[in-house]
């Protein structure tokens, strides 16, 4: 498994797992939300990954996106759970599964866009993290 797939993955299942966010959004999705889904869900990916390896252990560097689909009024709700998205990504530590782990992970930048014709707001937060092949 690649390192995106394994961090791809593991963000997604904390999400999913994770009670507060599971009260504020309708779903989370890796890649591409489910056919028909219903603002607020949140989008896991893309992952951009680069060559972060030394000479004994093979490592990359990724900046992953994590977004938010919300109504664009009222902001405080989509404002707590991009909150609670930050919070569960910053806290990731240890195996991934597939031979990688993370070794850092941390926010990056975000923003917001909100569409002039009263679509769905777009909150997007990325992230920077390290992962790097477990012991061979």
């Amino acid at each position: 498994m690649s390192a995106s797939t394994a961090l791809v993955t593991a963000v997604t299942s904390a999400l999913r797992a994770d009670a507060a966010l599971k009260a504020l959004v309708q779903g989370v999705w890796a890649m591409a939300p489910a056919p028909g889904a219903k603002p607020p869900y949140a989008v896991i990916g893309p992952d951009i990954a680069t060559d972060w390896s030394c000479k004994d252990r093979q490592g990359r560097e990724h900046r992953l996106r994590a977004t938010l689909w919300a109504a664009p009024y009222p902001a405080a709700a989509p404002a707590a759970a991009v909150d609670r998205i930050e919070a569960v990504m910053s806290g990731l530590s240890g195996s991934l599964g597939g031979g990688w782990r993370i070794v850092s992970i941390g926010f990056l930048r975000s923003f917001t866009a909100v569409p002039e014709d009263g679509g769905p707001s777009e909150h997007v937060i990325e992230f920077r993290a390290r992962t790097e092949r477990a012991s061979q």
